[in-house]
């Protein structure tokens, strides 16, 4: 009979708690004591589960959350061994910067001078998710459940990964249990998959006067038609949305009551509370798209419309414009009665979204990376509100870019159609979202631009593209005999 030595047992008796939790204490208490030296080898996942009566996951998330407290660390092809405390200069140990730490430029990818300057797409501002991923990937490397992460899972995500998501939600007054939460890949699809469950081909959707682009390719994709309703400077018009409501008699109301996109409207709590009132008395259900809501400062985004009418909402997030984009990790909460369409809708369109990088999603919210992360997003973003403020405010510019917004919706001069400072913007090398891929159906195109900050890498790329948006600004798109250029 072979009798199984290993380096470490903790004794669990008289501890209570979560188990990954308490070997984690455990852990810690012995390297405290002295039992644990540094330099010790700990057993591997599957022998202290064995030993513990545990299974291989728990002593997985032990390890983690040991790792991430700094007692242990993990070698890819060597183990896991007893580390040195932080504050030790241990050059093995890859050290995550301080939530104080500012991204030096020279640490972002660079831009190609010979491409045009593309200000098109939403993204976000560069941040730390680069220097985070590269330790991730060597933990997960790794780590024993690699196989789960690669392979099929619950069309509605992992358990876990739905409980992680519970604490994102939460950062956002969404009191969700793991349940009620279904996993997406991105916004964009947790919209589609939640049309897919309320409508059927050839209902109507209302949405804001000025919505994003890519909802006109959802309702295309599912056969529904798009009409608007009027908004003012607070977002939605509630008596436009009462009207439209008798009238119309449509299956949703989608919107973005939260920086709402293009306008960066932030739809205040009264004119919340008038909405709701409209909706609940029609019965009408809402799909709210909250993907911006957290790159505001603290305390200044208000709590979300679906807070208001739980029983008739489905609530959609994602961290794509907080965290990174790459991940495609979205998630979608709403009453139990919709989970059986929505899961059905996931399976249909994508099947699932992808174990693996809803477990870096998962560990960089429950690590505390995903707030660092954001927190990054977050000054970076600030420091290229200012770069466009100094530029566009002293002349009197009319344009919305509240603080956390990651791009700017800029009013042209009377002078100058949007197009023509579109095409201007081209023909200098600077792209622009076209001006007409925000209006719905037949109503009128906005006499305005969305310029993305995001997308550049370099913020010296940045300021050279707002100084030649600033030139077409001030003295409007040249002309020669073949019109505008």
């Amino acid at each position: 009979m072979t009798i199984r030595q290993i380096s470490w047992l903790p004794d669990l008796t008289g501890r209570s708690g979560a188990k990954y939790q308490v070997i984690a204490d455990c852990l810690a208490d012995d390297i405290a004591s002295g039992r644990l030296a540094v330099g010790t080898r700990l057993p591997t996942h599957r022998d202290l589960a064995w030993e513990l009566k545990v299974t291989v996951g728990t002593v997985s998330r032990a390890y983690r959350e040991a790792e991430r407290r700094g007692l242990i660390a993990g070698e890819v092809g060597r183990g896991t061994y007893v580390q040195t405390p932080r504050s030790s200069s241990d050059s093995r140990s890859l050290q995550i910067p301080s939530m104080d730490t500012h991204l030096p430029q020279e640490e972002h990818d660079t831009d190609d001078p010979s491409k045009p300057i593309n200000l098109v797409f939403n993204f976000p501002p560069p941040g730390l998710a680069k220097k985070v991923i590269r330790k991730t990937l060597v933990e997960l490397a790794d780590d024993p459940l690699m196989g789960d992460y690669i392979g099929y899972q619950p069309h509605i995500g992992m358990e876990r990964h739905r409980a992680a998501g519970t604490k994102w939600l939460a950062k956002r007054g969404i009191n969700a249990a793991p349940d009620d939460i279904m996993i997406a890949p991105g916004a964009h699809c947790g919209v589609l998959i939640a049309l897919s469950s309320l409508t059927n081909p050839g209902d109507l959707v209302i949405t804001e006067r000025l919505s994003y682009a890519s909802l006109k390719s959802i309702a295309r994709t599912l056969g529904l038609r798009l009409e608007t309703v009027e908004m003012d400077h607070d977002g939605i018009d509630p008596q436009s949305l009462e009207q439209v409501i008798r009238e119309k008699r449509p299956a949703a109301l989608v919107c973005v009551p939260t920086l709402s996109n293009p306008t960066n409207i932030i739809t205040s709590v009264p004119r919340r509370h008038e909405i709701a009132d409209v909706v609940l008395r029609h019965g009408l259900p809402v799909v709210e798209d909250d993907i911006f809501a957290l790159l505001l400062p603290e305390g200044e985004a208000p709590p979300p419309l679906s807070t208001l009418i739980p029983d008739q909402s489905i609530f959609v997030t994602s961290l794509s414009k907080t965290v990174s984009p790459g991940l495609r990790i979205g998630y979608v909460a709403g009453p139990t009665r919709y989970k059986p369409a929505i899961s059905s809708a996931i399976r249909a369109t994508n099947w699932m979204a992808s174990p693996l990088t809803s477990e870096i999603a998962s560990r960089w919210i429950l690590d505390g990376n995903a707030d660092m992360i954001l927190e990054s997003h977050k000054r970076e973003a600030a420091v290229r509100k200012d770069m466009f403020d100094e530029r566009f405010g002293p002349i009197g510019a009319e344009y919305a870019l509240p603080t956390g917004a990651i791009h700017a919706w800029l009013e042209v001069p009377e002078s100058v159609r949007a197009a023509e400072f579109i095409r201007a913007a081209e023909k200098q090398g600077v792209l622009l979202c076209p001006h007409d891929a925000f209006s719905v159906g037949r109503a009128e195109t906005p006499h305005a631009v969305r310029i993305s900050l995001g997308p550049p890498r370099q913020r010296a790329t940045l300021a050279k593209a707002l100084d030649i948006l600033l030139g077409i600004y001030e003295s409007g798109p040249a002309i020669n005999d073949f019109g505008y250029v």
